[in-house]
């Protein structure tokens, strides 16, 4: 059995829920051992243990036992990269990495990181991003496609449990769930929530997340007296927001439409959602379009407006058997797309055939 050593700048944060699925699931294929210069254990998996890297020497020590270093490289993970690279390369380890839209954007707009992060892509000897969406825009800079692989976010489908019944009730909820920042737009959920409940006055308003537009948002509902349709429930335990979200009707995802928004990926919470049965209305982002079928598991709109995004809401809040369909659908397709087994096969073979190329050739 083959070592593998997983570096990343923070885990187990509760938005890596994908990565804890994905590591416990190879920790039973692969010697894993798993690095984070912040390091949270698994709310989901107790057992994964990060060990918490405090200097290079660590980085070292790692490489004495290891056969391939794999990098989960985010926002603030330039530092720990060029470290492991610089380990790799001068101990002959075979290097991959996963990249998000944060350091893709960075390459995009030429932000100053990104000539480093260029160069981490360049040395690495495969590159893995969650949609073909980022991959095609990684081939339009001149990165070879023989170097990058598409691995979906995977779900252990046993763990969710399909909605209940009571999301057909009369009273119609909305679900947000995310950071409560200008870029997730919660703002903008609500405000659609303000047309929708207009016309559908039995609707409720559901927030989950914390963040620096919280204050806001609890002024606005304040201001528009829905305060008895309205709940803001704050940061909650993944086990909690997906009994919110089972108990909800729909998800709304209303992303902030600009040059940036290009780069991302697909919401995980966008599939954790469609696995138990709830529709999701939102903006057609980054690969948000890999993850929902337009008009067969949700809405998507080529804008934020709210207006567009209450329309959407108001086509499901006034018609249960869409509702009802769109419930099933989703679940089929996340059952036949985003399985986890398929997400870790695909790494397997990655890791595998990357074990297999000498560490010493230059990446092709």
């Amino acid at each position: 059995m083959h070592h593998v050593t997983i570096f990343s700048d923070r885990l187990f944060v509760p938005t890596h829920v994908a990565i804890s699925h994905i590591l416990f699931a190879l920790s039973s294929m692969w010697n894993l051992k798993i690095y984070a210069r912040e390091a949270i254990d698994s709310e989901i998996y107790p057992s994964l243990k990060p060990v918490l890297l405090t200097n290079e020497e660590d980085i070292k020590r790692a490489a004495n036992e290891s056969d391939l270093f794999h990098c989960y490289a985010g926002s603030g993970a330039t530092l720990i990269t060029e470290t492991v690279q610089n380990v790799s390369k001068s101990k002959n380890i075979h290097f991959t990495i996963s990249i998000d839209g944060t350091w893709l954007y960075q390459l995009v707009c030429r932000g100053p990181k990104s000539d480093k992060i260029e160069e981490f892509i360049n040395s690495a000897h495969r590159i893995i991003v969650p949609t073909n969406s980022q991959m095609k825009i990684m081939t339009s800079m001149g990165i070879p496609s023989s170097r990058i692989n598409v691995v979906r976010p995977g779900l252990p489908l046993e763990q969710y449990k399909s909605a209940s019944p009571l999301f057909l009730r009369h009273e119609f909820r909305v679900c947000f769930v995310g950071r409560l920042t200008q870029r997730k737009n919660v703002m903008a959920a609500f405000k659609a929530f303000q047309l929708l409940h207009s016309s559908y006055p039995d609707s409720k308003f559901i927030a989950v997340g914390d963040g620096p537009e919280k204050n806001r948002l609890l002024h606005a509902i304040k201001e528009s007296g829905l305060e008895n349709h309205c709940v803001v429930l704050g940061l909650l335990s993944h086990d909690k927001m997906l009994r919110v979200l089972v108990d909800s009707s729909v998800l709304c995802c209303p992303a902030v439409v600009d040059e940036r928004s290009t780069t991302s990926g697909l919401p995980f919470i966008v599939i954790e959602s469609q696995a138990v049965g709830i529709p999701v209305v939102a903006v057609q982002t980054g690969g948000m379009a890999e993850g929902v079928v337009d008009g067969k598991t949700g809405f998507l709109t080529l804008t934020s407006d709210p207006q567009v995004l209450a329309e959407n809401l108001l086509k499901l809040a006034s018609d249960r058997n869409l509702l009802r369909a769109m419930s099933t659908t989703a679940r089929s397709w996340v059952r036949e797309n985003f399985d986890i087994r398929l997400s870790i096969q695909s790494l397997n073979r990655i890791f595998q055939s990357t074990i297999e190329t000498p560490a010493n050739n230059p990446p092709a």
